[in-house]
């Protein structure tokens, strides 16, 4: 497959490494803007990652299917933040799902270096980043349902205080 931009790795892996560094301060930004340390900035900084992510991954899944993989876990977390959401819960992200990024930065960006160098060691690197990262993933999920659980039955267990409260 022929790059889109260019065909010279330094640049892309440079590239993809500053839109990566993107992800150190997107939640910041996120919070700052909605001025809101917890709930909407919480939203937006998960919305910006899953974004981040798929727009990469996208076009790199036509060099390399693999990535399939992790488009399809991220959207699976994208899936369980919204749902949350519409039951009125609160996603946050963990510290797994900020370091999975990383390695899945790395794969993302080996892809598209690839695409430009066809080395077969390259290619088993990808291959392992898509592993591993894959694990975080379902890793990740497994929490964001636990955390999304965890605080319905506490958010269940405030109503039915404030409702006591109120009977008094």
């Amino acid at each position: 497959m022929q790059p889109v931009l260019t065909d010279n790795p330094y640049v892309i892996a440079t590239t993809i490494g500053l839109v990566a560094l993107t992800d150190l301060f997107d939640g910041w930004a996120a919070r700052h803007i909605t001025k809101n340390p917890n709930k909407g900035g919480a939203y937006l900084d998960a919305c910006t990652d899953k974004f981040y992510a798929l727009a990469l991954i996208i076009p790199a899944i036509f060099e390399n299917p693999l990535l399939l993989t992790n488009g399809f876990l991220e959207t699976i977390i994208a899936l369980v933040n919204r749902d949350t959401v519409k039951k009125g819960g609160e996603p946050k992200s963990t510290m797994l799902g900020k370091i999975k990024m990383w390695p899945l930065s790395a794969t993302i960006g080996l892809s598209y270096i690839n695409m430009a160098a066809n080395s077969e060691v390259i290619n088993k690197l990808i291959t392992l980043g898509v592993i591993t990262t894959g694990i975080l993933e379902v890793i990740n999920i497994i929490q964001y349902k636990k955390q999304a659980e965890e605080g319905f039955k506490k958010k269940k267990l405030i109503d039915k205080v404030d409702d006591m409260s109120l009977e008094e």
